[in-house]
């Protein structure tokens, strides 16, 4: 009898949490994924515009609300998904490198505490999840989508990198090949940006490599002409840049995207304010028009979020197919 107890119970925990077998590629975020959830943290849900539940059903999306153990309102910074809606946890052996050795921003990863462990995701957030061996990212620092040929690429920032050929003692070719596997793509499909900045504060990823960057003349250039340089060297790349930063509390970059349940692209992005909290929607019409002529319709692109302290609609929640 108490083998039988044990035996249900196993059969129990494993119909609940299992682990993936099979490696995927991380999901793209260019809108050539279709999206079926939206995660987010449940101590947020009251700041957030109820029209973004509203449009996101309307477009086959479920949100969900989840309560992970360290109540990290900006979900997107630690969820990452493959291709089949497993979360891919960090590893192990990063996680327990801790603050001295580990480069993340701190005050996405760290509580208060000196020298504590990296916020992460556990194994009992999500039902189906795979565990990485090499890699310790933080979405903020990641962008991926689909070259025209439908392989999947990621962009990784320096400090995404470095926390690999830091920890494990690898040179850097050897870290690319330990993490492009752990986010199942090729090695060459993997880019190592030339800063540690936030990507997805100056970079927005559409279908077929095309990537909007921040235009030359304004604020996060720089860290755009440099992003600019290294990924160029890859022709399957198309770069286009645009100013989509205003102020303050617009950044138009700080969206998400994916397929609905009709097969067309929908954007939810920032509102747009002045630095005074004035909404100036002239400027959700110039980006609108921008989206439009990469074959979006105006009447997927949504206005929804609130950007403010370097954070929007885009840090709040995390896609997943």
């Amino acid at each position: 009898m108490k083998n039988l107890i044990l035996a249900i119970i196993f059969i129990s925990v494993g119909s609940t949490i299992s682990v993936a077998e099979q490696v995927y590629p991380v999901a793209a975020e260019d809108g050539s994924t279709y999206i079926k959830k939206w995660y987010y943290c449940q101590k947020i849900e009251n700041n957030l515009d109820k029209k973004i539940f509203e449009t996101l059903r309307a477009n086959g999306v479920e949100p969900i609300a989840i309560k992970p153990t360290h109540g990290c309102s900006h979900l997107q910074d630690i969820a990452l998904f493959d291709k089949k809606g497993n979360a891919l946890l960090m590893s192990d052996e990063l996680i327990n490198a801790r603050q001295k050795n580990l480069n993340a921003v701190k005050s996405t990863f760290w509580d208060d505490a000196p020298n504590t462990k990296p916020i992460h995701i556990t194994e009992d957030t999500f039902p189906n999840f795979r565990k990485m061996t090499h890699t310790f990212v933080e979405g903020g620092g990641l962008i991926s989508g689909k070259f025209a040929n439908g392989e999947t690429y990621v962009i990784i920032n320096q400090d995404n990198f470095k926390n690999t050929t830091k920890n494990f003692e690898l040179t850097k070719s050897q870290a690319k090949e330990k993490i492009a596997k752990d986010l199942g793509i090729k090695t060459n499909n993997l880019f190592v940006a030339p800063m540690g900045y936030h990507l997805d504060l100056y970079v927005y990823p559409l279908p077929n490599g095309t990537l909007l960057m921040e235009k030359k003349e304004n604020r996060k250039s720089k860290f755009a002409d440099a992003l600019e340089t290294e990924l160029k060297k890859d022709n399957r790349f198309k770069i286009i840049r645009v100013q989509g930063i205003f102020s303050t509390r617009t950044n138009f970059f700080n969206g998400f995207s994916g397929k609905n349940n009709k097969g067309e692209i929908f954007v939810i992005t920032n509102k747009a304010k002045d630095d005074n909290n004035r909404h100036t929607p002239e400027l959700e019409n110039y980006w609108a028009k921008i989206l439009i002529k990469h074959k979006i319709k105006r009447e997927n692109i949504y206005f929804l979020g609130s950007y403010h302290s370097v954070a929007g609609i885009d840090c709040a929640g995390a896609i997943s197919p």
